[in-house]
């Protein structure tokens, strides 16, 4: 790794997990991933170990001591799976159980922090995907700028099997970066920012394999599986196209995959927005004028071979269409 990605790695590692001290209480539990991050100490590297000499009353002394220790392995873990899900996506090949070992990420933040150290060697981050049922806590992961096509797209990609989904998206007008007085966004504030509704595919590949069944905090670190996103025409007036009956149908190289009204995964698609944006938001890293957000998938993912051509039909939306080139 060259000085400059490695020190944008260690920036994107620290800043979330600075964030997350700041919001939860020090928890201690894990082996490859240790829980107790105090924000004053983002600036460490993953290698960095700048204890502080014992001279401070004796216990205050050595619970310092050992937090800045913790602190330095749960950054350099965090880079090692990094590195890992880099190589994977850089080969195509499947992460296995043993090749992560105890690298798992313990928590929500610390596999958002993978995936940001992961982006930041790999480019910018163009947007989002978003995962919420109900009411519950939702997930996040990111999509690359470099990934996002406008449709009709012709891709040409053979490092390893990618499968399409079938989803609305959205567009922001404007930054939310938290209110002033700590409050969280409605879903009425979420909707103001944003520009406009497309339809969308969600492209799919996972550097991880499929059994054992992985960890869904390593599905999270990696990206949620996103590859990439394909962007419809934006529809300004999207308030009263996109709702919980939106009739969809996903054809895939001349065979029907998806041909069904509602099905998504959150009812409302645009239901997951308000989790995100106070999530990232807390995370201190808030949604940005002209990002995009996909909200999930009508139909689940579908395998698209070379020299196949997949095309949505979602009501409301003009039909969109994506070629993965042999």
């Amino acid at each position: 790794m060259s000085s400059i990605r490695a020190t944008a790695c260690s920036a994107a590692v620290c800043s979330i997990f600075a964030c997350r001290a700041s919001h939860r209480p020090d928890r201690h539990e894990g082996d490859g991933f240790r829980k107790a991050v105090p924000s004053e100490l983002t600036s460490l590297a993953p290698t960095q170990h700048n204890v502080p000499p014992l001279s401070r009353p004796g216990r205050v002394a050595v619970r310092r001591n050992k937090e800045i220790f913790e602190v330095s392995h749960e950054i350099g873990a965090a880079s090692r799976l990094a590195d890992l899900l880099i190589e994977a996506r850089e080969k195509g090949k499947k992460l296995t159980s043993e090749a992560i070992g105890d690298l798992v990420p313990p928590d929500a933040a610390a596999a958002d922090a993978v995936q940001l150290a992961v982006a930041a060697r790999l480019g910018s981050i163009g947007g989002y995907k978003v995962l919420q049922v109900g009411d519950n806590p939702g997930a996040w992961g990111a999509v690359l700028a470099k990934r996002i096509f406008e449709a009709p797209a012709a891709v040409a990609y053979s490092v390893s099997p990618l499968k399409v989904e079938a989803e609305i998206a959205f567009v922001f007008g404007r930054d939310l970066p938290g209110k002033p007085d700590g409050a969280a966004y409605s879903a009425d504030d979420v909707a103001a920012a944003i520009d406009g509704a497309f339809a969308a595919f969600e492209i799919l590949e996972s550097c991880l394999a499929a059994e054992p069944r992985p960890s869904p905090l390593l599905g999270r670190a990696d990206f949620m599986g996103n590859w990439g996103l394909v962007r419809g025409p934006v529809v300004a007036d999207w308030r009263a196209r996109v709702h919980a009956d939106v009739a969809v149908r996903l054809e895939v190289g001349g065979r029907v995959a998806v041909d069904q009204k509602g099905g998504h995964p959150s009812g409302a698609p645009a239901h997951p927005l308000t989790w995100l944006a106070n999530a990232l938001a807390a995370a201190g890293r808030p949604l940005r004028a002209g990002e995009v957000v996909t909200t999930g998938a009508f139909g689940g993912g579908h395998d698209i071979a070379p020299g196949e051509t997949a095309v949505a039909t979602i009501e409301g939306f003009e039909p969109i269409r994506f070629t993965l080139k042999a």
